[in-house]
């Protein structure tokens, strides 16, 4: 029962971090994760305009699922929203893949990032979501 208090913990924490670190990095510089945004709607005129004030309001959004991650009533919430956002990050990522977009990283860490490829975020968001539903079966399992 303590072991699997102890992972949950940890891997709480590990989503904490990089999803902090996604948030606090875009807001910080966000213009790589922008140049991939209008990159995927093919320069859209209005994802051009408005690139820049969705990459911010993504980056509070990652930064409040972190902190339901921390509070011990949203913890479910914050593993499901997780999960979710996870699934459709990688749906953008294999579109981008699909449609050979121009661009050499996703931009996911911003400032924090250096070069991503998109094919590692992938992977990353991937080995993400595995430990987000490994976790969410080892608190379910803790109650029972």
């Amino acid at each position: 029962m303590k072991y699997r208090l102890a992972i949950t913990w940890m891997l709480r924490l590990t989503f904490v971090v990089l999803l902090t670190a996604s948030g606090v990095g875009k807001l910080l510089d966000g213009r790589e994760a922008g140049q991939f945004l209008v990159a995927l709607t093919n320069s859209h005129p209005t994802m051009e305009r408005w690139a820049d004030d969705f990459i911010i309001g993504l980056s509070i959004f990652e930064i409040v699922v972190a902190a339901f991650l921390l509070h011990r009533k949203s913890v479910r919430m914050g593993l499901s929203i997780l999960s979710g956002v996870l699934v459709l990050f990688s749906v953008v990522l294999v579109s981008a893949l699909i449609r050979d977009v121009p661009m050499n990283s996703c931009g996911c860490f911003g400032s924090f990032g250096g070069e991503m490829s998109i094919e590692i975020a992938l992977l990353k968001n991937l080995i993400l979501l595995i430990a987000t539903m490994a976790c969410y079966l080892l608190l379910a399992s803790a109650h029972h």
